[in-house]
């Protein structure tokens, strides 16, 4: 009954336009983030949330265009090294957009917005310089921004979240924890019962989390993927979803999982939880 409840609320929210619109996108082979034609979308049943999700656009976010929607959504890396100037050029673009509600989270390149990470880094970036790129994102109007924090939205319970396990390209990057340590169990394990929707920058392992990647950087940023099964077509692959973030989805069982950071992931897929993986926008 449960589950009923939950696929009859999902559909009465968004139906089945969130797979169609995920499986429809194009992207390039090479990762290049390109303009893509919106398909026009049906109209918008009354009581009905539209949300327009994006992610890893790397400041490249001015050669979107955007649908019209409720909510706009960004699951993290906006820049690309996270610099100051970097974060106010995204901050700036996203605060214009139309959408009437906008949700931001960071990911692994946002490393301003880490200063703890920051800090030691970059020597040249201080705490004040931290806070002050923190200081632009909370200026964008009509945007809130989440770390481990959540939002309602037209009733539905947001939670998000941006941290990423294992190692980043050979070391700890921003908003990265060790793989399988307390610390990173106990950031999930704050994910409310209750959440309708949620945000992470980075993937469930098992979900869209394959990185076609060889040697060094391949090994230490997740596990070898099986010889067989979903996500493990790629020869010297790894999956570098998080254990303790599928076990907790698994357990809070969210209408909606979106997330970013693994590009060649780009998709959507559903166990009776929509999982849609973000690279460039629905």
């Amino acid at each position: 009954l449960q589950e009923a409840q939950r696929a009859a609320k999902a559909a009465a929210h968004w139906g089945r336009q969130i797979i169609n619109h995920a499986n429809n996108a194009r992207h390039t082979h090479s990762g290049e983030l390109r303009p893509m034609l919106v398909e026009p979308m049906c109209v918008k049943a009354s009581g009905n949330v539209r949300f327009v999700l994006i992610s890893d656009t790397h400041n490249q976010h001015t050669k979107l265009r955007l649908p019209a929607g409720d909510v706009l959504v960004c699951t993290g890396d906006f820049t690309q090294n996270g610099s100051y100037e970097e974060i106010a050029d995204f901050c700036g673009w996203f605060g214009t957009q139309p959408h009437p509600r906008k949700i931001l989270i960071a990911g692994n390149h946002d490393t301003a917005l880490h200063g703890q990470y920051c800090v030691t880094r970059y020597p040249d970036r201080t705490s004040s310089y931290c806070a002050a790129a923190r200081s632009l994102v909370a200026s964008i109007p009509s945007c809130e921004y989440l770390c481990d924090s959540g939002t309602i939205v037209d009733g539905l319970r947001i939670w998000g979240a941006p941290w990423q396990p294992g190692q980043h390209d050979g070391q700890l990057g921003a908003f990265n924890l060790q793989r399988g340590y307390p610390k990173l169990r106990h950031i999930w394990s704050r994910i409310p019962p209750t959440t309708d929707v949620l945000l992470t920058h980075g993937p469930p392992y098992g979900h869209h989390d394959t990185v076609a990647r060889h040697g060094h950087v391949a090994s230490c940023i997740g596990r070898r993927a099986p010889a067989s099964g979903t996500d493990s077509n790629s020869i010297g692959s790894v999956q570098a979803g998080c254990e303790d973030l599928l076990a907790a989805v698994k357990s809070v069982r969210p209408l909606l999982h979106v997330f970013g950071h693994i590009h060649e992931g780009y998709g959507s897929s559903t166990d009776g939880i929509y999982y849609l993986c973000q690279r460039k926008q629905l």
